[in-house]
């Protein structure tokens, strides 16, 4: 092996998901729909490398090509209670962020979700009374993962 290369590329330290939507949004439904998606796509993908995440970004912004349209654009850290790989705690905090930055009357054409600070599974520290997530919730988790890659 040849000093300097790698068997295989390292794991993620972050995960970006982010998608420019076919028409504007306007609402806040139809925007926490898509921040919903890529917030559950993105907790897929570092599950995957059994990881977890200790800080979520969520981002909106308008188009600055329509220019007769008002210009906006907004982002919000949001720091999870403990590291996490659940799809429902990540779909959660990145609502919660997209509420924060939500205006009404903008056209919306682009959102995001950008995990960050990613940890090993294996190198995640307990806490009294949130302890291993339950056997259950870890089957959850897996069959969200199975159905979504359908």
């Amino acid at each position: 092996m040849v000093a300097g290369l790698e068997d295989a590329p390292p794991p993620k330290q972050e995960i970006v998901i982010t998608r420019s939507f076919g028409r504007v949004a306007t609402q806040l439904p139809d925007l926490a729909q898509a921040v919903s998606e890529f917030a559950a796509r993105a907790a897929d993908k570092f599950r995957r490398q059994d990881a977890l995440a200790e800080q979520k970004l969520v981002f909106v912004h308008t188009s600055p090509f329509r220019q007769d349209d008002r210009q906006y654009s907004r982002a919000a850290r949001i720091p999870l209670r403990r590291p996490a790989a659940d799809t429902g705690e990540i779909v959660t905090a990145a609502v919660a962020g997209l509420e924060r930055i939500h205006r009404p009357n903008y056209n919306f054409v682009k959102a995001g979700v950008h995990l960050l600070v990613l940890q090993s599974r294996g190198i995640e520290q307990g806490e009294p009374g949130f302890d291993e997530d339950s056997p259950a919730r870890a089957r959850l988790m897996t069959a969200m993962d199975r159905i979504n890659q359908r």
